[in-house]
C-alpha cells in the first residue's frame, strides 16, 4: 500500500514540476496502456482460477441483478429528487 501511495505522490511532484500540454499528451497516453494491460492482466488472472470459470455464469448473473439494481435505484433517487424540487420552486 505504501507504493502505491508513493506513485501517486511522485505522480503529483511531477505534474507539479514539468507542467504543459506535451506531458498532459504523454500522460493520458500512457494511462491508457496502462489501463488496458491492467485489464488484459486482470482477464488473464481470471481465466487461469478453475474455480471463477467454473462458476463464471453464476458470477455473471449475480453482477447483471447488482449493475441493473444499482441503474434503477439511482434513476428511482433522482427521480424523487427532482420531484421534491420542482415542488419547493412553485
Amino acid at each position: 500500500m505504501l507504493i502505491i501511495f508513493l506513485s501517486l505522490a511522485s505522480g503529483l511532484f511531477l505534474g507539479f514540476v514539468y507542467k504543459g500540454e506535451r506531458l498532459k499528451s504523454y500522460s493520458e497516453a500512457i494511462t491508457r496502456i496502462m489501463i488496458l494491460l491492467l485489464v488484459g492482466l486482470m482477464g488473464l488472472s481470471l481465466s487461469s482460477n478453475r474455480e471463477i470459470l467454473h462458476n463464471f455464469f453464476d458470477l455473471g448473473i449475480k453482477a447483471s441483478i447488482f449493475a441493473i439494481g444499482s441503474i434503477a435505484g439511482s434513476i428511482t433517487a433522482v427521480t424523487i429528487l427532482l420531484r421534491l424540487l420542482e415542488r419547493g420552486e412553485k
